[in-house]
């Protein structure tokens, strides 16, 4: 996708917590602004990735509703070093 695309914004529509998890190493990503797994149920495990990732620093949106993210998996995404995060959705 990456190689004939100047993809700036991602939405996953068919992943699993561990697909996150091999998403989330993917150094690709750190060309994306914007990324929205909404709706796919991952819950806190993949809050946690996508908050450590080192490839996600740089979005400017993340939008993960009706991914079953509890408070503490907003918090430490939250707490995460985004760059420049304009929008964060965990409803």
């Amino acid at each position: 996708l990456f190689a004939r695309v100047p993809a700036r914004e991602l939405r996953v529509t068919d992943v699993s917590p561990k697909g996150v998890g091999v998403l989330m190493e993917y150094p690709l990503l750190g060309r994306l602004a914007g990324l929205d797994l909404s709706d796919r149920r991952l819950g806190d495990a993949a809050a946690d990735r996508l908050a450590w990732s080192p490839f996600t620093c740089g979005l400017r949106v993340l939008r993960l509703r009706g991914c079953g993210i509890t408070d503490d998996g907003a918090f430490r995404l939250a707490d995460a070093d985004f760059d420049r995060l304009d929008e964060l959705d965990v409803t």
